[in-house]
């Protein structure tokens, strides 16, 4: 059984409490922006007018961060569905717990047959990288190495996991790669 949330706050003190979480993180007013179609309906929404989606840039890497939901009842019961989520993310980081939440996610999401996956895994190598898809070895080089400096487990905000799927990425475009020149 899933926990549904249905709010009675309003859709404003749900941003006002989203506004209070960012402050509280490092993440400026103009970092982040709230996307919602915003009817006016009292018994009934379609999907559109339902989903709602939080962008933000992380206030330590920088990276912009999309959230989305739209499977709850009404625009209010999302926004305040990634309000909870996100101020917990913040609590978690906080307490410097980050690392082993996301090896507990990447287990969770680990098919039952005993193979290795992970969300991140999904994500194709050029992505990963920031690259095009038919960027050259050079290029994929100095992208690897330039992101490998700040996610490097011996960093202060390394990232073990981060690091697996970068060094995973350069291998995938170096195999690309050569199977293209052949």
């Amino acid at each position: 059984m899933s926990y549904i949330i249905h709010t009675q706050k309003r859709w404003t003190e749900t941003l006002d409490d989203l506004a209070e979480t960012f402050d509280k993180w490092g993440v400026g007013p103009r970092a982040y922006r709230v996307i919602a179609i915003r009817a006016r309906r009292q018994n009934y929404y379609l999907v559109d007018e339902r989903r709602v989606t939080v962008e933000f840039l992380h206030p330590k890497s920088g990276q912009q961060i999309i959230v989305t939901k739209g499977d709850l009842d009404t625009p209010d019961d999302n926004l305040r569905a990634i309000y909870i989520a996100l101020e917990r993310l913040r609590m978690i980081e906080k307490a410097g717990l980050a690392d082993i939440v996301r090896e507990a996610l990447i287990q969770i999401d680990a098919p039952k047959d005993g193979a290795s996956a992970s969300p991140r895994s999904k994500r194709p190598w050029y992505e990963v990288l920031e690259v095009a898809p038919n960027a050259s070895p050079d290029v994929i080089e100095a992208v690897y190495r330039a992101k490998a400096k700040s996610l490097h487990p011996d960093t202060v905000d390394g990232d073990q996991i981060a690091m697996q799927e970068l060094n995973q990425a350069r291998e995938e475009g170096r195999k690309m790669h050569r199977e293209n020149v052949r």
